[in-house]
């Protein structure tokens, strides 16, 4: 998976850095977590299936002869993932 490391860093920091008497815990806490659900959510995934592994929809049930790479991020993977 391809995570955005420096955008979290930068969330972080930028949580941290505005710090200060008015801000409680709760809304630190919100920041903190809405930063890493953003992080985890934008994530590229991507997997190879190898080859003779995966049943292939056809009359015998052929296995895949090939490997098949399957990519998929938060515009292209469907509710529940990849079926």
């Amino acid at each position: 998976m391809a995570l955005d490391k420096a955008g979290l860093k930068a969330a972080f920091q930028s949580v941290f850095e505005d710090l200060d008497a008015g801000k409680t815990a709760e809304q630190a806490a919100t920041q903190l977590s809405d930063a890493i659900d953003t992080y985890v959510k934008t994530a590229l995934a991507t997997v190879n299936v190898p080859a003779g592994t995966f049943l292939i929809a056809a009359t015998a049930g052929v296995p895949n002869p090939v490997p098949i790479p399957l990519t998929g991020g938060p515009s292209t993977v469907p509710p529940g993932g990849l079926s």
